[in-house]
């Protein structure tokens, strides 16, 4: 059984010089977009979620200590 994917791979030789252009212009721009989030997801994103994580932790530590 053949994925989606093989299918597109399968139909290459059948389009066009333009849709071959057009398709190579999505992919190359939404490989840069992945590896851009990619990016964010483990680099900023990643640091605010920790600092998210302390300050909640340290507001519980408080609470408790006061109770």
């Amino acid at each position: 059984m053949s994925s989606d994917i093989d299918d597109l791979i399968a139909a290459l030789p059948k389009v066009s010089d333009e849709q071959l252009e057009a398709w190579f212009a999505v992919v190359v721009k939404t490989k840069a977009e992945l590896m851009d989030a990619k990016r964010f997801l483990h680099g900023p994103l990643t640091r605010f979620h920790r600092s998210l994580l302390a300050e909640i932790r340290e507001r519980e530590e408080r609470r408790n200590q006061i109770e």
